[in-house]
């Protein structure tokens, strides 16, 4: 089977979340190709996400150290990867649905207060906690929540935390 644009789609998607916070010092050769452990993950993310749109990723990693976990959410799936990045492994992904989110634990750096007015730091750092029935261990993503590049609009992980909370509204994540 030869690549289907959507696969190609989907990568290039989860390459745009991930790339970010000096991820390609760790993703790309010194040639700007990608390392052959990303590649293969990218691969295997693509095709579990078959036409499901990518809603968010996010990678937890220290620059200083070779074990990555890469957390893909897409439409209906959470599929998770831990990568040793030195080793000559293939990366294994793993998935579960959506609708199995147990909890979520939140916290952010700012205030919100209708006296002050806006601010453009809203809602500032934020420390996010998924746990999934059918993972070993619950998702971590810490990031700034900020939009620096459109301060007047949500950041992906605004969008993303609302749809979240959408899915514990509905019911999706109820037993």
């Amino acid at each position: 089977m030869t690549q289907q644009p959507k696969h190609f789609e989907t990568s290039s998607s989860i390459d745009n979340f991930l790339r970010r916070d000096n991820f390609d010092d760790i993703a790309l050769t010194s040639k700007h190709k990608y390392e052959h452990w990303y590649a293969t993950l990218l691969t295997s993310i693509a095709l579990l996400a078959a036409e499901d749109d990518v809603q968010y990723a996010y990678a937890n990693y220290q620059p200083t150290m070779p074990d990555v976990r890469i957390s893909v959410f897409t439409t209906n799936l959470v599929i998770v990867a831990e990568v040793d990045t030195t080793s000559d492994g293939v990366p294994v992904v793993e998935a579960v649905p959506r609708t199995s989110l147990a909890s979520i634990m939140l916290s952010t750096s700012e205030k919100i207060d209708a006296r002050e007015g806006r601010s453009y730091e809203w809602p500032g750092a934020i420390n996010l906690r998924l746990t999934y029935r059918g993972l070993k261990k619950s998702i971590e993503i810490i990031v700034d929540g900020m939009n620096h590049y459109a301060a007047d609009k949500p950041s992906p992980v605004v969008a993303f935390i609302e749809s979240l909370t959408a899915d514990i509204a509905t019911g999706r994540g109820i037993d």
